[in-house]
């Protein structure tokens, strides 16, 4: 979903805010995308990784190629974690904003937290195009 939001972007929609401020651009959505999916998977396998949630919120950039390599790299990553995690590591805890979560609910947060924000980029897509196509 976030790569067939991303096809064709220009820079102005990738960091094109629908209500300036109170909104974020496609390009900060799929950066924090990005940075949620390597920090949960990441804390579910016990890899360290270093993040800057904060940075993605002020993520811009000036193409989708760019985002597109974030995201296979990521991809990669992530695919190599998952590769670690077996039935038994599932009912296994982590602490996360100092509570305690199983890997199971940690690995559902994300996809959770991921379909949510790739319903986000697509809005924001079609937010866009409409935009442009009344202008």
């Amino acid at each position: 979903d976030l790569r067939k939001a991303l096809d064709g972007a220009s820079r102005e929609a990738l960091n094109w805010r629908p209500t300036r401020e109170e909104t974020n651009s496609i390009y900060v959505i799929a950066a924090h995308m990005i940075g949620v999916q390597r920090a949960m998977v990441s804390l579910a396998v016990k890899a360290p990784i270093q993040r800057d949630r904060a940075e993605e919120f002020r993520a811009s950039g000036d193409s989708v190629e760019l985002l597109l390599g974030a995201l296979s790299n990521a991809e990669r990553e992530v695919t190599g974690w998952l590769e670690q995690v077996d039935q038994k590591s599932l009912s296994e805890t982590r602490t996360y904003l100092n509570r305690e979560i199983t890997v199971a609910r940690c690995l559902a947060m994300a996809a959770r937290h991921l379909g949510e924000h790739a319903g986000h980029v697509g809005l924001t897509r079609q937010l866009w195009e409409q935009r442009n196509a009344e202008s």
